[in-house]
């Protein structure tokens, strides 16, 4: 009997298994990897084949295994905005995926369907397309190639490289068209916030939807010794990442100090424009996606919000970025 890894958050709401939720998930998230590290060796994830950590952990989520046939049909009763793939690098996780797509198409409807995945190749977005995803997910990760190299690349033996993953960008935007490929950038990472702008540009411009995560280190990786990114730097970059990705500034607009970081927005009072209900410091990526507590724990600090902020809240966020003095 075929198994897939269900996040806590999905399984507690799918009535899988018992648990608390501060926030429930919009999208329901599964994993395609049971009994096998992935082949890759990204320095900050939990499945990378050096990785000690347990290997039912991505990020900081336990991702518990049950009966594909009981999640289906879990899904069936659940009220979901989108179902999200998540794919490991495995050379037999593209025929699963695709087995996995077919009775999740044929069971629940018309949902929305994302895979978030390695790069791969043209011919498998196709087919992709053709069993009906509607969305996918590429993880560039790092903001520049020296930091690419160090996490995702050579420096860690991993297949990866800068130039197949915007190779890769283009082929999927190519078949499944602007608007419908997220771009997933880890904050954190040893970037500046000039660097992580820059490639939120390249990637709008392209057509694609940048995904902003941040770094969180996790017991057993290469990187469990790293420092969350500072809240505030965080902030600055989802303020400039709202303002790009609404084409209401461009990051050559952006005034940066020798260091990277963001210190001013030439706009006169740009966060009178902003309000609450805009999204600028909830999860960013595919329509439906609020990723509960993904990059913290709930008693914070919070740096996606999987929910519309108060008016407090939203105030609070802003000031947070230290780019606005407000009453």
């Amino acid at each position: 009997m075929q198994s897939i890894r269900v996040s806590y958050g999905t399984a507690v709401k799918l009535k899988l298994m018992k648990g608390l939720l501060q926030a429930e998930p919009t999208t329901a998230y599964l994993l395609l990897n049971n009994d096998a590290r992935c082949d890759a060796n990204c320095a900050f994830c939990p499945q990378a084949r050096s990785s000690l950590t347990d290997i039912s952990y991505l990020s900081r989520i336990s991702w518990p295994s049950f009966k594909l046939k009981d999640v289906v049909d879990a899904l069936k009763r659940a009220c979901f905005a989108r179902i999200c793939i998540q794919l490991v690098n495995r050379k037999d996780v593209l025929r699963e995926s695709f087995n996995v797509i077919k009775k999740l198409r044929e069971s629940c409807g018309n949902i929305a369907i994302s895979v978030s995945s390695p790069p791969i190749g043209e011919e498998y977005y196709l087919a992709w397309r053709e069993l009906g995803v509607d969305m996918v997910g590429v993880s560039l990760d790092a903001a520049n190639q020296k930091i690419f190299d160090k996490v995702k690349g050579f420096a860690v033996k991993g297949p990866y490289t800068w130039e197949g993953c915007w190779r890769a960008l283009n082929e999927t935007l190519e078949v499944f068209g602007k608007g419908k490929v997220s771009v997933h950038l880890i904050v954190g990472l040893g970037e500046s916030e000039y660097d992580v702008c820059s490639v939120i540009q390249k990637v709008v411009d392209l057509g694609a939807v940048p995904s902003l995560f941040a770094f969180t280190p996790v017991k057993g990786t290469a990187l469990e010794h790293m420092q969350r990114p500072h809240l505030d730097s965080y902030r600055r970059i989802q303020i400039a990442r709202h303002l790009i990705a609404k084409r209401v500034v461009r990051v050559e607009d952006l005034v940066f100090n020798d260091e990277g970081r963001l210190i001013e927005i030439p706009l006169k009072d740009w966060w009178k424009a902003l309000n609450s209900n805009d999204g600028v410091f909830t999860t960013c990526g595919c329509p439906g996606c609020n990723r509960p507590f993904y990059n913290e724990e709930p008693k914070g600090p919070i740096y996606n919000y999987p929910y519309l902020l108060s008016d407090e809240e939203f105030v609070k966020a802003l000031r947070e970025s230290l780019l606005v003095k407000m009453p």
